[in-house]
């Protein structure tokens, strides 16, 4: 009876710690994801970070030409993300982008598509 009892709080022990993992890892990739679409923005590589939406931000735009004309004034020169959260498998990364002496507070949202992340929203506003 001990065996099985032990045997049981290893394999607990074994799931609670990989699902521990994955969500270490969904935090990073979701992060990585931000900041490769934010780096997009400042060299302004539409394709790129276009590649990047998800389809219901696509949707809105409607195409490329309404997507360069969104980012034209959104090439960031530095950002910062302070925090990453994931609830029910969406990720909301948070920090602030600068633009010469101007300072926005910037939120991403991921939502999953496969092993990473597509952007499904944006916020930038302009911190007074």
């Amino acid at each position: 009876m001990k065996n099985k009892l032990l045997t049981l709080s290893v394999f607990v022990i074994l799931i609670l710690s990989l699902t521990a993992c994955s969500a270490v890892s969904g935090l990073k990739t979701a992060s990585d994801t931000a900041n490769a679409f934010m780096q997009a923005l400042k060299d302004q590589d539409n394709e790129t970070s276009w590649n990047m939406l998800a389809q219901n931000i696509k949707d809105e735009l409607g195409d490329t030409s309404a997507w360069a004309d969104f980012t034209a004034p959104r090439g960031f020169e530095s950002w910062n993300f302070t925090s990453t959260n994931i609830t029910d498998g969406v990720a909301q990364v948070d920090g602030e982008a600068k633009i010469g002496s101007e300072t926005y507070t910037v939120t991403v949202i991921l939502d999953p598509n496969g092993d990473g992340w597509l952007v499904s929203g944006l916020n930038f506003t302009f911190k007074e």
